[in-house]
């Protein structure tokens, strides 16, 4: 038994294959053991969500960059994934934080989009956990405060206060 694992001469003789690799390993193959990453639907059933990830990842580096172009992915973001998943908010719920940061930050002509968005932030809050939720109002909040327009910020206060009356 011990002559089985005796290699004196360096070589790799029991393991070897015809071209000298190591195919064992996984070396040179096409097939990696994996399948195809689509699966047996062809990928439908993924290609949305992959969509929803790749907008919301492209739109966050624009955010100061060019945030109309973020703009843009975000709510494509949102669309795609509301459309295809109204309970699912894995990158929705961020999105809309982003998409009401951004429209402040465009100015006074976008504040009734931005309300909007916020309403619409509000309504999917059951879907996150609480400590997502105070991060995403605080944020928003906060970054609102600094606004010389005191009636989107009213309607914004007012719109947080009688959605934690109604959560009670």
């Amino acid at each position: 038994m011990a002559d089985d694992w005796d290699d004196e001469d360096g070589g790799d003789d029991a393991w070897a294959d015809e071209d000298g690799g190591d195919d064992a390993w996984g070396g040179g193959g096409d097939d990696d053991g994996f399948g195809d990453a689509a699966g047996d639907d062809g990928g439908v059933a993924d290609s949305w969500e992959i969509q929803v990830e790749n907008l919301y990842y492209t739109a966050e580096p624009d955010i100061k960059a060019d945030p109309s172009v973020a703009l843009d992915n975000f709510l494509a973001c949102i669309d795609l994934e509301e459309k295809n998943s109204a309970d699912k908010v894995t990158h929705r719920f961020n999105a809309l934080k982003h998409v009401v940061m951004i429209l402040f930050g465009l100015g006074a002509p976008r504040r009734t989009d931005m309300v909007a968005q916020y309403s619409k932030l509000l309504s999917i809050s059951h879907l996150v956990s609480p400590n997502d939720l105070n991060n995403a109002i605080r944020s928003i909040l906060n970054a609102i405060q600094e606004s010389a327009d005191k009636s989107s910020l009213e309607e914004m206060y007012s719109m947080t206060l009688d959605f934690f009356k109604q959560e009670k």
